[in-house]
């Protein structure tokens, strides 16, 4: 071999080298981006292009255009879920929310002893199986037995309430449950964010004669603003999507009076096999979220132009 095949031989040896480098990152991110392509991208584009369709599982699809969006608007289930939806989000909103904040300035006072003690217990519901709360709850909730009309007949305030059996009390229970369930793990974040305001500004605010209320809304507050926009924002979306506390607890009933959408959307395709019409469901809950929590990241003022 002379000296020119040898130099056209390294040149070729390089330019393949460098092709492999160029190319190497790519073929490692491949695995995941193909399994995202194919569990991911795949099912929510024939979802979308399903909701244009009726089909039971089998058998030709047969199109109908926007019919499945359309028959949502008078169907009293889909209202009465929507409903119940909003129920859930808002009075968890108004409860679990408010009490994690206090909770977090409770664990925050550098005073308090046995803190990491308290922080595990108060986030131990949150990875506590959902189907053992539900239990637990449902032997509190009993009409006969129940630990919680125990309790309100020695306070003397009640008789014998079905909680779970009542139309009317169905929705405040499962608030119930969600109360103890996410209390101490909005907590946690709120504590996060607490730990990292300067103790530097309220011995200023201490010096300049402010209170305890004014500290809190002077100085916690603003400073607590990213953290408390970004547990409304993911809460929102978690509660929207709300399905497994009141599937297990109660079924959806009585008479539908627990019904979230998404065990509406659950019935419609898995049980009643009306894929087209649960896909339209499923795009319409996600218009929801995308359109609540665009507001939510728009007004409380996380997004800046």
């Amino acid at each position: 071999m002379n000296q020119i095949e040898k130099n056209e031989f390294k040149s070729r040896r390089w330019n393949f080298w460098n092709i492999q480098n160029k190319w190497a990152p790519y073929i490692f991110i491949a695995p995941f981006f193909i399994c995202f392509s194919i569990f991911l991208i795949w099912p929510i584009a024939y979802a979308f292009f399903l909701s244009f369709h009726s089909w039971g599982g089998f058998g030709p699809l047969q199109f109908n255009g926007i019919g499945n969006y359309l028959s949502l608007g008078g169907d009293k289930l889909f209202r009465k879920a929507a409903w119940n939806t909003v129920y859930y989000t808002v009075g968890t909103m108004l409860t679990v929310l408010p009490l994690a904040l206090i909770l977090a300035m409770v664990l925050n006072n550098p005073r308090r002893k046995f803190k990491n003690f308290f922080r595990a217990m108060y986030f131990l519901p949150s990875i506590t199986c959902v189907a053992v709360i539900a239990i637990t709850f449902l032997i509190i909730y009993n009409k006969d037995f129940g630990l919680l009309n125990f309790v309100l007949k020695k306070l003397g305030l009640a008789g014998d309430y079905g909680w779970v059996e009542s139309r009317n009390l169905v929705k405040p229970a499962i608030l119930g449950l969600m109360l103890w369930r996410w209390t101490g793990y909005n907590a946690i974040y709120f504590l996060a964010g607490l730990q990292s305001i300067p103790q530097e500004l309220y011995d200023a605010g201490k010096v300049d004669g402010a209170n305890s209320l004014q500290m809190f809304y002077y100085i916690t507050t603003p400073l607590l603003k990213p953290i408390i926009i970004f547990v409304v924002t993911v809460a929102t979306i978690s509660l929207l999507q709300i399905f497994t506390e009141p599937y297990i607890l109660t079924g959806g009933g009585p008479a539908n009076s627990s019904l979230s959408i998404l065990q509406l959307i659950y019935r419609e395709g898995l049980e009643f096999f009306h894929l087209g019409r649960a896909s339209a469901l499923s795009f319409i809950l996600f218009i929801i979220i995308f359109c609540v929590s665009f507001f939510q990241i728009k007004k409380l003022g996380l997004w800046e132009e």
